[in-house]
């Protein structure tokens, strides 16, 4: 239909072809119907145009859609200027939904851009001030998740219901937000302030890894109450996420610091009273509080609220108290304890010049020709857009000197070294030769990663590794016998599983690994990467699986061989 053609259309005809898109039943189909209208029948008509935007905004799979209707010819959007709501509400609907192509545009309308975030930002401000709000009231009654308490009335309940849905929204739309403002050259992460102008949204963020975070808390110890054999000593707590969380929140803006403070605290509570003993929840709670000024011992008005947390979480906020689960119940819920790989070698912690030097002696030619390399680093898999990688923070270097069958003709020996005490010139000439000898072949699981990251911590390494054999490529010959299934990328537990028949343990994979004293646990942890890749490279040879050629050097893209941990 022309544009001709729908002026001269009856108002009657009109009216009836508007009531028919506007109707409920079809409401989803009218942005496919209005195709058969030109432009500037919808555009001309305020309640069609309005009524198309808004069912538009609440399918997410319609952006592409909804982002079409607010471009010419229906709509020309203005670089300024004060905006009609419903064309408001779709920009901000663009915005959390990730739509990139609403980007340029934006780029190029910076008051436009700067006043929309700006709303945001208040909007979610509000949203946040009334979470804190509640929880001050009643400490322990709101949290990431909710829950109803038979002590709270029906309408406080829908309320804190409401503040919850409105904050995990914006949780889940923090990512999208960052994502657009980031590609509108706007870098939210650059200042974490508490007058920086987009603080709100950047906390809100920054709350997505703090929830994250504290959930790997929860299966950490879960874990533990369900393994009997596992010890939960000083260690152990340090051990595992925990260490992380005390700088996670000291990362979010002061503003909305003590926010986070108490929700990380209702969260662990409420989560981990089932599983563990007072004495385990008010270690937690001191090892999280700490370094904010908070002692268990010592009774503060300023911290009174975790008290009364720890009542209503406990009490399910009607005083009745929760029946912890028993160690033997718990782990009837589980499954069968799994084999995890084990070595007998025991690694050398590197960390001044008399370690270094034992390193540098069992790697000379004479004592080595082939080397098995792995970096842990402080976990960043959460990290936000603007945020950098971490470096790494240790180097494991299983060593062993190889027959012509992969067996080993001498002890194989294991240093973690510690990148956070050697300096910079002494690590470039120990590793810089090793890396650079061809003679000596060079073990590693998508180790690219890896090294992208001693790059970071050592800026003057050369990562261009000479005689590199990555070993989480499936070659040919494990194809045609297929070890693997139908897998092309495998992780290092799949490589293990199915040469040494046993798992790699990942219990405290989310370890501080820039934490120092490193526990004897860690220091075993982080060596066992490699000293598995020793172990599995045996047994290809024996398999005669290793494949001639079948290498690649550290400079190859990550995109293309993605470290899989797990």
């Amino acid at each position: 239909m022309s544009a001709a053609d729908a002026a001269r259309m009856p108002p009657s005809v009109q009216a009836a072809v508007v009531a028919l898109l506007t109707n409920p039943d079809t409401s989803p189909l009218a942005f496919y119907l209005i195709t058969a209208f030109p432009a500037s029948f919808v555009s001309s008509n305020d309640a069609l145009f309005k009524h198309l935007l808004t069912c538009l905004s609440q399918l997410p799979c319609t952006t592409t859609e909804l982002f079409n209707l607010i471009q010419p010819p229906f709509y020309i959007l203005p670089k300024e200027g004060p905006l009609p709501p419903h064309i408001l509400d779709a920009l901000v609907f663009l915005i959390e939904s990730g739509e990139v192509q609403i980007a340029p545009i934006l780029k190029a309308a910076p008051t436009l851009l700067h006043s929309i975030l700006g709303q945001l930002n208040s909007s979610w401000e509000t949203t946040l001030s009334l979470i804190e709000a509640e929880f001050d009231k009643d400490p322990g009654s709101i949290g990431f998740s909710h829950k109803t308490a038979e002590s709270t009335s029906a309408n406080d309940d829908d309320s804190k219901t409401q503040q919850q849905k409105a904050l995990s929204r914006n949780m889940m739309a923090s990512k999208s937000v960052l994502k657009v403002a980031s590609l509108c050259g706007i870098s939210m992460i650059a200042s974490s302030s508490s007058n920086h102008q987009y603080s709100a949204l950047v906390a809100v963020a920054k709350f997505t890894t703090l929830k994250w975070i504290l959930f790997e808390i929860v299966k950490f110890f879960e874990v533990i109450q369900s393994s009997p054999e596992i010890e939960l000593d000083d260690d152990a707590y340090l051990e595992g996420p925990l260490a992380l969380l005390p700088d996670i929140i000291r990362d979010i803006n002061e503003r909305y610091r003590p926010l986070a403070l108490k929700l990380s605290v209702e969260e662990m509570i409420s989560k981990l009273s089932a599983y563990s003993s007072d004495q385990i929840l008010l270690k937690v709670l001191e090892l999280t509080l700490h370094s904010f000024g908070y002692s268990a011992s010592t009774k503060s008005t300023e911290w009174a609220w975790v008290e009364q947390t720890m009542l209503h979480c406990k009490t399910n906020g009607n005083g009745k108290t929760i029946i912890l689960v028993s160690k033997e119940e718990a782990k009837e819920s589980e499954p069968e304890t799994t084999n995890f790989y084990t070595s007998g070698t025991n690694a050398l912690f590197v960390f001044d010049t008399s370690t270094l030097a034992q390193f540098e002696e069992a790697t000379k030619r004479e004592n080595c020709n082939c080397i098995a390399l792995d970096c842990e680093w402080r976990p960043d898999s959460f990290k936000l857009i603007g945020e950098e990688d971490t470096p790494a923070a240790t180097l494991q270097v299983a060593v062993s000197k190889l027959a012509d069958d992969g067996t080993p003709t001498t002890v194989i020996s294991c240093f973690v070294l510690g990148l956070l005490e050697i300096e910079e010139s002494e690590f470039v000439r120990v590793i810089g030769s090793l890396f650079s000898d061809t003679s000596v072949l060079k073990l590693g699981f998508g180790f690219s990663e890896d090294a992208s990251r001693l790059k970071l911590r050592y800026p003057s390494l050369n990562i261009d590794i000479k005689n590199m054999y990555d070993m989480s490529r499936v070659t040919s010959v494990q194809k045609t016998k297929n070890c693997f299934g139908n897998k092309k990328k495998i992780g290092l537990n799949d490589l293990v599983k199915y040469y040494l028949k046993v798992s790699m343990e990942k219990r405290i994979r989310l370890s501080n690994w820039e934490m120092r004293p490193l526990t004897a646990r860690q220091i075993s942890y982080a060596a066992n990467d490699s000293l598995a890749l020793l172990d599995a490279y045996t047994e290809m040879k024996k398999a005669g699986d290793v494949e001639i050629g079948h290498s690649a050097t550290s400079k190859e893209k990550k995109s293309k061989h993605k470290k899989q941990r797990m």
